[in-house]
């Protein structure tokens, strides 16, 4: 679910939700993230639950606020992705914020997530 603060406040907003989306899951969430990797190969079903429950979620989320952030004026409307699927920048962000999460012998922190909107996401935008 995307946090919305207000106008001029996207910074905030990407940030409160990708934290909010990676701490409200649970402490185990870095063993399934592992396993999930170990896996992806053997169990593709398995892998596209996790997929979908976690990480489209986390697409989700981001991506609402960045239409909240287009129909309020803080960025100017978004071009369609040639993909159709999701943004660079967004997908770009989480895949970084997975990896630090997968490599790291730590959970991801608000210094970490503040790093990846300001260094990847904000930039992209």
């Amino acid at each position: 679910m995307p946090v919305t603060i207000g106008p001029g406040r996207l910074r905030e907003e990407l940030i409160a939700t990708m934290t909010r989306a990676t701490w409200s899951q649970d402490a185990s969430r870095v063993d399934l993230l592992s396993a999930w990797h170990d896996t992806a190969r053997q169990e593709p079903e398995l892998c596209s639950l996790v997929r979908q429950r976690y990480v489209d979620s986390l697409h989700q989320a981001v991506e609402g606020v960045l239409v909240h952030a287009v129909e309020r004026g803080d960025l100017p409307p978004r071009r369609a992705d040639p993909s159709g699927g999701h943004s660079i920048a967004v997908s770009a962000a989480l895949a970084l914020l997975l990896h630090w999460g997968l490599v790291r012998d730590r959970q991801v922190g608000d210094d970490d997530i503040a790093a990846i909107v300001d260094a990847v996401l904000m930039p992209l935008l």
